[in-house]
């Protein structure tokens, strides 16, 4: 994992403040970004969150773009505009370039875009609060999952969409 290996990650812990504190060393090695969430478990639910809306914004870029493109509209005219727009993101930014140019080797697998989406919607059912639009979007990572992008990046998700519209988001080089 490219955040890892670079010590960038956005570390979320949970648990006794005091741990918190006499692990700084440890984490910071490893991530620029630590944040204490409060009781145990609230680090994994912070992770959820931004998981969550990571991958929904993947699931939504993807479609977006494909209906875009098969619209007639140029890829990489589209990663400018957006970019420059109200739809711009992280998720946005970081992976439509791997996308235009064809890359899927994993970075956030999408078996790990199915397995956390799957972990919110299971805490949310047991909180009782409905999510609508991230079960929709990990149907559409189980889609790519049944046509074997599991390993691939998360991005990969964009392959299925590719498929049915019978349109490429690529960049022609």
């Amino acid at each position: 994992m490219r955040g890892a290996e670079q010590g960038t990650l956005s570390i979320m812990v949970g648990g006794p403040r005091t741990a918190f504190e006499a692990s700084q060393d440890v984490l910071k090695s490893i991530g620029t970004d630590l944040f204490y969430v409060g009781r145990s478990g609230l680090g994994q639910v912070a992770k959820l969150v931004n998981n969550t809306m990571a991958m929904v914004n993947v699931a939504a870029l993807a479609e977006a773009m494909v209906m875009g493109v098969k619209s007639g509209a140029d890829p990489e005219i589209l990663f400018q505009i957006v970019t420059k727009s109200s739809g711009d993101s992280y998720a946005f930014r970081d992976k439509m370039p791997h996308i235009l140019d064809g890359r899927f080797q994993a970075g956030f697998a999408l078996d790990l875009a199915y397995k956390d989406l799957g972990l919110a919607l299971s805490h949310s059912g047991h909180l009782k609060i409905p999510m609508a639009v991230a079960a929709a979007a990990r149907e559409l990572y189980g889609l790519a999952r049944a046509e074997g992008h599991g390993g691939s990046d998360c991005r990969a998700v964009i392959r299925v969409l590719e498929r049915v519209a019978e349109a490429d988001v690529r960049q022609r080089r």
